[in-house]
């Protein structure tokens, strides 16, 4: 085996020298070309550009970032990159940057470095820095020796300096900063386990102090393996040698590349160029420890360290300083943790077996599988071909069940049209168009004309003309509002008369929801109205009958007036009589006779309203008003038979939906039933009380109590018959008649004994809406 080793070692070099060697290549970042302009690009973009928000301050921070190498090296651009927008995007304040470079790595700085401090004095001698940021090792020793002279007091922030200066340094009042660690062994370790079959590793370095530096790391750490593999150096070759080198190796090989910033000829590069010549014509896998990007060389892999990370920590350690937090109280910071990269592309070109990796590998530029590269577009077309095949599948269930269905609505049309030619009552069917389609049986023989006859609109000329507008108005309604409907008519039979008709009707949906007109059902109700003539002549009666029993006590209640108009007339001709006459009282006469003659009118007009005969007009009613009324009329009479009346009725009981005389006649009849039960009764003890609640929230209750004897058990479940009475004089038509009363106001009335003696008359009321 040849091997060649350096002819630097750590004895025979400077401690200056020492120090400095790991800090050039701790500040580097593989990137190929487009990358690292597109970086250059965006660092000129940043330092060019104006604040792009308002500070707080006008007085912005100032700092100077002093980078050890070449400041356009890409691992440099990327680094320092990610420190800039770690402090703008945390500043409360512009911040100004001032880069400037040492160029250590490609000039000698002995020969400058008294001539550049003069100019970095003379340079910023009338500008107020805020922080120093010293980019790696040579950049920190630099501020070490020239800070007091260049910027005093100021302190420094480092970064992309190797952990072991770090961790065995004593740093100034004033330092703190961000360590960097490249996991050099961590790299082999994973080479020997991918290739575990190797007995040969071909190291590849340069001449520069960071080379040779990484170069001594490797050897050391490879006599720790014990031989386990034969190791070749190739450090003092000239690039063009090192490729040739490498293109003679074997797949079995493994080439671990350090860095190559200069070669034994003395030319400079940048490590990642010469990594490129390498992998282009490697005959072996080689393994690196910087980074990996794309596009850029290729190599296997090994334990990269992420420099935008690096980058961001050290501006968060800047943007701690410029707020105010002292540096003495900031421990240096360790290094990020390396991670485990692969190339995909490399694995595959070696044939390294991808099961070999350790669990918390990442591997990059892996060639998608066909199910990988295409899964969205195999997905979504089997996803249409299932919807197709679940919607034909679904379409023909459908249809299948949509005949079934016609099938069925045609036997179900049969039998309704059987069913309903047979029924008792006239069906009729319509469409959305509002023409009739149907009417049964029934209906053509109560009219008497054919099917044809009454089809679309020509039943309505059987409707009577007075009943034509509202029959057809509130049937072309009910279509709007799609909503039932009740009517009353006057149709015309087939005998030429009409007969009053009730006709209901509902509206037909189909299985979608979709309107389909009308169906609806006639009944001949011509007895039912003939009844209620009946019971409207028999209610007048009634109240015509009751105004006889009162006939007395409306008399005494219209003497009172008259009497009073007469006597007032009488002095109103004797002061008129007068020489001079008292003008003052003649007037107050003539008011009292006008306000007796609105009195008895107001009496007359009350017998009238109870008199006349007329049909239900239903309103919305205020009870106590109401009953206040029927008491007046009533109250000369209870006022002789010395019966006092207590009226309890809330202020907030909620108006009533009815007719105004009829439900007078109601009050009438109970309160004059409930005045004779008081017959017999001890003179005080005659007290009727009349009593009004809310029984829930559609509906009133009434209840008239008297203090009387009370109904015989036996006679309460026909107390409300017609001619049923427990009076001796009485007709048995009043209780009867206010049960009907009632009960065409949609309410009902009971009655009770009470446990205290006497008997309660209770009936509802509906509430008006």
């Amino acid at each position: 085996m040849t091997t060649t080793q350096t002819s630097d070692s750590p004895s025979t070099r400077s401690p200056r020298a020492a120090a400095r060697s790991p800090g050039l290549i701790e500040g580097l970042w593989l990137v190929k070309g487009w990358n690292w302009v597109t970086s250059l690009l965006g660092a000129v973009a940043i330092l060019s550009a104006s604040p792009g928000r308002a500070a707080e301050t006008s007085e912005p921070w100032r700092v100077v970032i002093l980078h050890g190498a070449n400041f356009f090296l890409p691992s440099a651009l990327i680094q320092d990159q990610a420190m800039r927008d770690a402090v703008t995007t945390g500043a409360h304040r512009r911040v100004e940057f001032y880069p400037e470079a040492l160029e250590t790595f490609r000039l000698p700085s002995a020969n400058y470095e008294p001539e550049y401090v003069a100019l970095l004095k003379k340079k910023y001698a009338d500008i107020k820095v805020d922080l120093v940021i010293a980019v790696t090792a040579y950049a920190l020793d630099f501020t070490e020796q020239y800070r007091d002279q260049l910027w005093p007091g100021v302190p420094v922030v480092f970064y992309s300096v190797s952990e072991e200066l770090v961790r065995n340094r004593t740093f100034p009042s004033g330092y703190t900063g961000q360590s960097i660690a490249f996991d050099i062994n961590g790299t082999i370790d994973l080479a020997l386990r991918l290739q575990p079959k190797t007995r040969r590793m071909v190291v590849i370095g340069g001449t520069a102090d960071a080379d040779q530096y990484r170069v001594r790391h490797v050897a050391e750490y490879l006599r720790t393996l014990d031989g386990r593999v034969e190791t070749r150096y190739l450090t003092n070759e000239p690039v063009q040698e090192l490729v040739s080198h490498v293109q003679a190796l074997g797949k079995n090989d493994i080439v671990l590349y350090t860095t190559v910033f200069r070669d034994v000829t003395g030319q400079t590069f940048v490590p990642q160029d010469v990594l490129r010549s390498l992998s282009e014509a490697a005959g072996a896998p080689i393994y690196w420890f910087m980074h990996m990007s794309a596009p850029g060389p290729e190599f296997v892999g090994g334990h990269l360290v992420d420099f935008r990370e690096q980058g961001r920590r050290a501006g968060e350690l800047a943007l701690r300083v410029l707020g105010g937090e002292n540096p003495d109280r900031i421990p240096a910071q360790p290094p990020p943790p390396a991670r485990i990269v692969v190339n995909a592309r490399q694995l595959d070109r070696w044939g390294i077996d991808e099961k070999r990796l350790p669990p918390n590998a990442t591997v990059l530029f892996r060639e998608p599988t066909f199910w990988e590269r295409y899964a969205l577009s195999v997905s979504i077309i089997m996803a249409i071909i299932v919807l197709q095949t679940w919607l034909i599948g679904h379409l023909l269930v459908q249809r299948r069940r949509r005949r079934r269905m016609e099938s069925e609505i045609r036997e179900s049309e049969r039998r309704f049209r059987s069913l309903a030619d047979n029924a008792p009552i006239m069906i009729w069917m319509s469409g959305p168009d509002q023409k009739c389609t149907y009417f049964n049986q029934r209906w053509l023989d109560f009219t008497g004309r054919s099917l044809a006859e009454e089809l679309g609109d020509g039943w309505v000329a059987n409707v009577h003309p007075d009943d034509a507008p509202i029959r057809v108005d509130g049937y072309h309604k009910a279509f709007e509002t799609r909503a039932p409907f009740t009517v009353e008519y006057r149709l015309r039979r087939n005998d030429g008369d009409y007969s009053w008709i009730l006709a209901s009707a509902a509206p037909r949906l189909g299985g979608d929801g979709e309107f389909l007109g009308y169906v609806g059902s006639c009944l001949d109700i011509t007895d039912r109205k003939q009844m209620e003539e009946v019971n409207r002549d028999l209610a007048h009666a009634s109240r015509v009958s009751m105004m006889g029993q009162l006939a007395a006590a409306l008399a005494h209640e219209l003497n009172q007036p008259l009497g009073a108009i007469l006597r007032n007339a009488e002095a109103g001709e004797m002061l008129m009589r007068q020489p001079q006459p008292d003008y003052e009282e003649v007037n107050a006469i003539l008011t009292d006779i006008r306000k007796d003659d609105q009195r008895a009118g107001a009496v007359i007009e009350r017998m009238r309203s109870l008199l006349k005969r007329r049909d239900l007009q239903f309103e919305s009613l205020a009870l106590k008003p109401l009953f206040d009324q029927v008491v007046e009329l009533v109250r000369s009479d209870l006022q002789a038979r010395q019966i006092t009346v207590e009226m309890a009725i809330p202020p907030d009981l909620p108006m009533v939906r009815g007719d105004r005389v009829h439900l007078q006649q109601v009050m009438l009849n109970l309160v004059a039933n409930g005045a004779d039960a008081l017959n017999g009764n001890p003179v005080g003890q005659r007290q009727l009380a009349v009593r009004a609640a809310r029984l829930n929230a559609a509906t009133v209750e009434v209840a008239v109590h008297d203090t009387g004897h009370g109904i015989p058990e036996n006679k309460l479940a026909d107390l409300f018959e017609p001619f049923y009475s427990t009076k001796s004089h009485g007709m048995g038509m009043g209780l009867s008649i206010v049960r009907t009363i009632v009960e065409s106001h949609g309410g009902r009335i009971t009655a009770e004994n009470n446990p205290d003696g006497g008997a309660t008359m209770r009936f509802t009321l509906r509430q008006a809406e």
